[in-house]
Formats: structure tokens, sequence, C-alpha cells
């Protein structure tokens, strides 16, 4: 038995040695789908960097909650943010159902960053569906911001069917290292088209939570929070309506 590891364990060298993604550069098809992923993901970068930093010098108030190093909820907004990297990471690899997982895990941080402040049980709820009901009776996600917590929901139910493999288009059926990394483009546009409306709402909910990481952001800066933050939610914060 150990020889047949040993010998096992040399073809997983092999492979880790030979493991490469150049093939995704290299076609212009699955080149498109990336080019967007990235497109949708470095403004939610921009948009982590500027609270962050807000973070650090005593200035992120969340609809007038202080947010601050110390926050218990900014750990949640950083590890909403990371999700979606690590998704974006499998999905490149053609991991797409942990890449859907860490996508669901995304909604779950985010509601606990926004609702805790206002209701502190989103921080300990260990059901989801009730951190789902305590948050939509929260500000972040009152008035026309309920829609961004209707549309997590409905994508929450969608995820959690890659988690609980609810059929076999939900199912890996992965069996082999072998198999990766590989590139589905269906499979791939499904992950982003569920990311984006995540991202989406994100913007959505702390730009108008806090109007200075737009209003006040360097140009450069602010011309990708405009691919984040919906348009509705960016006529709002213009008008000062917001705050």
């Amino acid at each position: 038995m150990s020889r047949e590891t040993d010998a096992d364990f040399e073809l997983l060298k092999q492979f880790l040695n030979n493991y490469s993604l150049t093939g995704l550069g290299q076609s212009k098809d699955k080149l498109i789908l990336i080019k967007a992923s990235h497109k949708s993901y470095l403004p939610l970068l921009q948009l982590w960097s500027i609270c962050a930093d807000k973070a650090s010098k005593d200035s992120f108030l969340f609809f007038g909650k202080q947010i601050n190093n110390e926050s218990q909820e900014l750990l949640h907004l950083r590890e909403a943010v990371s999700d979606i990297g690590s998704g974006l990471f499998c999905c490149l690899h053609g991991a797409y159902k942990p890449g859907h997982m860490a996508l669901r895990s995304s909604i779950e941080n985010f509601l606990r960053f926004a609702a805790a402040p206002f209701d502190n049980r989103a921080l300990t709820t260990t059901s989801i569906y009730d951190l789902f009901d305590l948050s939509r009776n929260t500000v972040p996600f009152a008035d026309s911001r309920k829609r961004h917590i209707d549309q997590m929901r409905s994508d929450y139910v969608q995820l959690c069917k890659y988690t609980h493999s609810a059929s076999l288009a939900h199912m890996a059926g992965v069996h082999a290292l072998a198999h990766f990394p590989s590139f589905n483009q269906a499979a791939f546009q499904e992950w982003l088209s569920l990311a984006k409306t995540c991202m989406s709402a994100i913007g959505a909910v702390i730009a108008v939570g806090n109007p200075s990481t737009y209003i006040d952001a360097h140009f450069s800066a602010k011309e990708l929070l405009e691919l984040l933050i919906p348009q509705q939610e960016r006529l709002t914060l213009l008008r000062g309506e917001a705050g």
C-alpha cells in the first residue's frame, strides 16, 4: 500500500508541476467573460479600500453608526468582499460549486455587517433565514433599498441549491484532480450574474449609508464606483438625499 501511495503522490507532484491557467488567456471567448468579472470585482475592491481607510480614521459612519477597526461588523464586510474574490478564484479554475458556495457566504457576511449596528442579533444568529428577517427591518434595507435584500434573498435561494446539491445541475461531479483546471462558459456566466447583483447591492447600501464614499472619492475611484453603484442610488447621492 505504501508503494501505491508513493507512486500516486509522484503523479500528484507531476500534476502540480504542470498545472497552468495559460489556456484561459489564449481564448477570446473565455477572456471576454474573465474581463467582465474583473470589471465587476475591481470596483468592489475599490469600495472596500475606501471603507477600510475611513474605518482606520474613525470616519466611517454607516447610516449614522460608527464603524471602526475594532468593529466586528467591519470584519464581516471584509469577509464579504473576500468571499466574492474566493468565488472568482474557484470559478477561474473550474470549481463552480465551491465558487457558488463562497458567494452564498458573501451574502451572509454582508447582512451581518449591514444589520448588526441596528440589531446585534445579526452577529450571533445561526439561522440565515432569521438573519434575512431581522435585516429586512433595519435602516440599511428600508424604503427603496428593500429591493436589494429581496434580490439577495432570491439569489441566496439559488445558491443554496449548490450547497445542498439540489439537482444534477448543481452537482460538481469531480472525481479526480485532473479535472482541473477547466472552464465552462455557461457555469461561469451563471456565477458572474449572481455575483454582480450581490456586489451591486453591497455598493448601493454602503454608498447610501455613507455618501462620502462616493461623493468625495477621487475621480479615478469614482469612475470605478459608478460601475458598481446602481443609477438609482447614484442619483440619490448626487441630489444629496442620502445619509
